[in-house]
């Protein structure tokens, strides 16, 4: 009991000790948090403002802005053509920027502003864009200022907007009195301000160097600044321009989240010393018996002792199967469980598994042996990719493979809704004391489960059956096709086999079981036959072997006199 206390203790302590510290660390977390969102805001319109800078540069370079700067700074009047090409470029500036509203450049001298639209007086473009609550003489005075980079807020009717100012700079550093406006509706960059903010809670705003308020996202009953005090403040500068982005976060909070997880804490902890005692005093009297503790040690003993002995009959099973080892003399050595007179032999091939190999064999042949110990005595093992279940019959009467079958299909279904495996079961013959033989039949009916289309679960008398109907007049079917294709050099065994749906083996076997010839044989038969009649027409070699199907001339040269005892020529010649 003294020693489970101590253990108990020590978890219990650091758990009061962390108690204390909630809510310091739920507060600096959740200022890191809303501070990486505050810097994500910033380093968003920062890189707006960043290209809106550049864009300064882009319409200070160019050429026929600059030519029709100098025009009006000279008090001359630019071409026509280039004032379109200078529209057409603030045009599509703006268009290339969805963050912007618009780019417009101010002519103090002559009064005119051009936009991406057309050149006209600052009134006109005052009535038709700005309306603002100032008047178009203090926006005018506004715009005639001196800039290098500056923004100011503008209220207008319509809304907010920022503008962007900067002096137009002709070469060799001449400065003009044109001044190149940028204009941000404010709604743009309040949108980034949102998207930290907690509706009617947290507040934030961005303000300039001279305190003017540039865009902010505040509650309806927003404090005084003298009640900031409730508030966590996290403020920044703008890396690129004198704004500085705050945010505001009640200090409330902070609290009702960390007591929240505080009294979560203290019912833990309760929790943690009633179990701990209850735990303690059961794994104390538990423990507490010496002759327990024998047979448990005992236990693990035979445990380890059993799983070697299902190693060395896995073991022994395969060498048996592969031919290596005597049945009767492993049946001794290993006390095999095959009572039976009849040996059925069943794979299991896993075509695809979520789990590795060895681990789906093993759930496999796991539900195999549940379902089948009540009626079967059975052994399992496994061999390469198969997993493979030996069962033993009293006798060869149907109700077995009919029960055997059954269990396969369930087994089918178990692992596909359980272990989401797709697996292939084939069944061999009922063999009396051979083992191997039922194993190469089952290998056999694996091996060729395709004849038989889609089928999960395969007996060897399946495809002695279903073989026998499905190939019946498969000799005739391939004659046919080889009088109608011999012609084409492209056609062999191979090609045939794929026409037929059969491997080149498996059908040459067929095709010669059927027959007595070899299907090669029959297909250089056939050629050789059309060969003679062409050639008794006066055909030339060369013209026969590509009418018969034959890839050359030495090809069927080597090929006639093996089949008819002389050459091709000697053929025509005779003639």
């Amino acid at each position: 009991m003294l020693s489970y206390g101590i253990v108990a203790v020590i978890p219990i302590a650091i758990s009061f000790i962390t108690y204390f510290y909630t809510s310091q660390v739920m507060r600096d977390r959740a200022i890191e948090a809303n501070t990486m969102l505050l810097t994500q805001v910033k380093l968003e319109i920062d890189g707006r403002i960043d290209e809106i800078h550049r864009m300064f540069d882009q319409i200070s370079v160019n050429p026929e802005i600059r030519t029709v700067t100098a025009a009006k700074q000279n008090g001359r009047t630019p071409r026509p053509i280039l004032v379109v090409r200078t529209i057409g470029e603030l045009s599509r500036l703006r268009l290339l920027n969805s963050f912007i509203d618009d780019i417009f450049i101010y002519y103090p001298q002559t009064d005119t502003v051009f936009t991406g639209v057309a050149p006209m007086n600052f009134d006109l473009f005052y009535r038709l864009n700005l309306n603002s609550i100032y008047g178009p003489d203090a926006l005018r005075e506004m715009l005639s200022g001196s800039y290098f980079r500056y923004s100011s807020p503008v209220y207008t009717l319509d809304g907010t907007y920022i503008f962007f100012m900067h002096d137009y700079i002709l070469p060799g550093f001449v400065p003009t009195e044109a001044t190149i406006i940028i204009s941000v509706r404010e709604e743009v960059i309040r949108a980034s301000l949102e998207n930290i903010t907690i509706p009617g809670e947290s507040m934030a705003q961005i303000t300039d160097g001279s305190g003017r308020l540039i865009s902010a996202v505040l509650p309806t009953d927003s404090p005084p600044r003298e009640n900031y005090e409730n508030y966590h403040i996290i403020s920044m500068p703008s890396a690129l321009i004198d704004w500085e982005y705050t945010l505001f976060i009640p200090n409330h909070i902070f609290y009702e989240h960390a007591t929240m997880v505080q009294l979560q804490t203290i019912i833990a902890l309760l929790l943690s010393v009633v179990i701990c005692s209850i735990a303690m005093y059961f794994f104390a009297k538990m423990n507490y018996s010496p002759v327990k503790a024998l047979l448990e040690a005992h236990s693990d003993a035979q445990l380890s002792l059993y799983r070697n002995e299902q190693i060395l009959k896995s073991r022994a099973l395969s060498r048996i199967l592969k031919g290596h080892d005597d049945m009767e003399d492993a049946q001794k050595l290993y006390n095999l469980a095959l009572p039976g007179e009849y040996y059925c032999v069943i794979l299991f091939l896993i075509n695809e598994s979520e789990m590795n190999l060895e681990l789906s064999q093993f759930a496999v042949l796991n539900i195999f042996s549940d379902l089948a110990a009540p009626h079967f005595p059975l052994e399992t093992c496994e061999i390469d990719e198969f997993a493979i279940a030996i069962l033993s019959y009293p006798n060869t009467e149907d109700e077995y493979l009919e029960k055997c079958e059954e269990i396969a299909y369930t087994v089918l279904s178990q692992v596909k809704e359980h272990f989401d495996m797709d697996i292939i079961v084939a069944i061999g013959g009922a063999k009396e004391k051979d083992l191997r033989a039922s194993f190469l039949e089952a290998m056999e009916a694996a091996e060729y489960r395709n004849t038989l289309g889609e089928r999960e679960v395969i007996h060897y008398s399946d495809i002695k059956k279903t073989g026998q109907e499905k190939n019946a007049g498969l000799s005739q079917k391939v004659i046919d096709y080889v009088a109608e294709h011999y012609n084409n050099s492209n056609v062999n065994v191979s090609s045939i086999g794929e026409t037929f749906d059969l491997t080149p083996a498996y059908l040459s076997k067929l095709f010669k079981e059927q027959t007595g010839e070899g299907l090669l044989s029959y297909l250089n038969a056939v050629r050789v036959d059309a060969a003679k009649k062409l050639l008794q027409e006066g055909k030339s070699v060369n013209e026969v072997a590509a009418m018969v199907g034959f890839t050359n001339s030495g090809t069927m040269i080597r090929i006639f006199k093996k089949i008819v005892g002389i050459t091709p020529g000697q053929i025509r010649n005779e003639d």
